[in-house]
Parts: structure tokens; sequence; C-alpha cells
């Protein structure tokens, strides 16, 4: 079950990891960096819909440290790639979504979704990260 962090839904981590250090690798060559948006929380609902009109459902939204543990595969993963690869740089969502101070996390903010399902953002989500992934891009001297 999604957010009980019973199960990380990702293929085959090590051989996508060394496609990503690869592709790295050829775009450094042009002088360019690569940037990897860390995974969002998971959530384990049918219709995002419905947890918007169910306030306070548990079942729409996670504890975070169960959503913590179905990320973190591929975000210690990807973290552990981009420190062979100079140019390669990971932004991590989750942290913003689910902040560390929070016990639980949920898929909308003010009664207003961030997520299209249980893992991909809306326009909405994508706009809350903005800010932070501008951030992102100047503390690591990404911004020409």
């Amino acid at each position: 079950m999604a957010g009980d962090g019973s199960h990380a839904p990702f293929g085959d981590l090590p051989v996508w990891s060394e496609a990503l250090a690869r592709l790295a690798r050829q775009v450094s060559e042009l002088g360019a960096s690569v940037v990897v948006m860390g995974p969002t929380p998971m959530f384990d609902f049918d219709v995002i819909a419905n947890c918007l009109l169910s306030v306070g459902d548990p079942a729409c939204g996670g504890r975070r440290p169960g959503l913590v543990g179905q990320v973190q595969p591929v975000l210690g993963l990807l973290r552990d790639t981009a420190k062979g690869e100079g140019n390669l740089f990971v932004f991590d969502p989750f942290e913003v979504l689910c902040p560390a101070d929070v016990t639980e996390c949920s898929p909308a903010l003010d009664g207003i979704a961030l997520f299209r399902d249980a893992d991909h953002l809306n326009a909405h989500g994508a706009a809350i990260l903005s800010d932070p992934f501008s951030a992102f891009l100047a503390t690591n001297g990404l911004l020409k």
C-alpha cells in the first residue's frame, strides 16, 4: 500500500542510475548540466477529487515516515549518482511538498489539489515548487 513504505514502485534502479550518469557525462562534454527532480510523495487514493470532498480524510494523505520510506531508494540513488558527476544536480520536491516538520502529508494545500493523481503534480503543485526550484538553481550556480 502506498504511504506505508511497504514497497517502492520503481524499476531497475542501478540500470537507470548508470544511464543517468552516462547522460551527465555526455552533456558535460557540451558544457551543460543535468538537473533531475527527485520523487514527490506517492499517495494512496484513486481520485484526488474524492479527497477534496472529504477534508481531513486520512485515506488521502499519508504519514510522513511511510512516504519518505517509499521515495528514499530513488532519492538516495539519485544523490549517490550526482556525487560522481560534477554536472548532475538533484532537486528534492518532497521536502517542499512534505516538509520535515509535519507528521502527515497532504495532496492538497488550503483545499486546493497539488496532484493530478497519486504521485504526479498538477499545475498548481508545480507552481508551488517554482520559487524553491529557482533558489535551488541559483544556489548551485545554474542560472545564467
